[in-house]
């Protein structure tokens, strides 16, 4: 689905966290994942390409997948507290 079609699909969640793997030596060498607290979540890869996942993700395994990147998550904690962590 190109990001023009799937954009809508966004507006109202609430993201709960995100997952940023990036400096990937194979194709596509980005991805960015919204991960939302009603189970949905949003991989934005390569040049533009939105793919919605629906409501049954599993986030952060299927992250795990592109082993050959950085892998950084990014979310709020239980304190209200900003954390980065690096993740493999």
């Amino acid at each position: 689905m190109s990001i023009k079609d799937g954009i809508f699909g966004i507006i109202g969640k609430t993201v709960k966290e995100v997952i940023v793997n990036d400096e990937c030596p194979s194709s596509p060498d980005f991805h960015l994942f919204l991960l939302f607290d009603d189970g949905g979540a949003y991989e934005f890869y390569g040049n533009g390409i939105l793919n919605s996942s629906g409501s049954d993700h599993g986030g952060l395994n299927y992250a795990k997948i592109f082993n050959d990147c950085r892998m950084r998550r990014y979310y709020i904690n239980e304190q209200g507290e900003r954390v980065t962590e690096d993740i493999k």
